[in-house]
C-alpha cells in the first residue's frame, strides 16, 4: 500500500511540474506578444499616449506595466 501511494505522490509531483512548466511558458509566450505588439505600434509611429492606452485596454495591463513595456519597445524598436 505504501508504494502505491509514493508512486501517486509521484506522479503528482511530476504532473505538477509539467503544468508550471506549461503556465511559465504560456506567460513567456504573452510578454513576448505584448512586446512585439508594443514595437509594432512604435515602428508605426502610434502616438505613446495612443499605445498606452492600448496596452492596458487590450492587453489589462496596469499603467506602469504599459510605461515598462513601452519603454522596452522604443529602445528595441527598428525605426528607421
Amino acid at each position: 500500500m505504501e508504494i502505491k501511494k509514493l508512486a501517486n505522490e509521484m506522479v503528482d509531483t511530476l504532473r505538477e511540474s509539467v503544468w508550471n512548466k506549461i503556465d511559465q511558458e504560456v506567460t513567456d509566450e504573452r510578454w513576448n506578444n505584448i512586446g512585439f505588439a508594443a514595437q509594432a505600434m512604435v515602428e508605426s509611429e502610434v502616438p505613446e499616449q495612443q499605445i498606452l492606452n492600448m496596452l492596458i485596454k487590450y492587453w489589462d495591463l496596469q499603467p506602469s506595466e504599459a510605461k515598462d513595456i513601452l519603454r522596452f519597445a522604443k529602445k528595441n524598436s527598428f525605426r528607421e
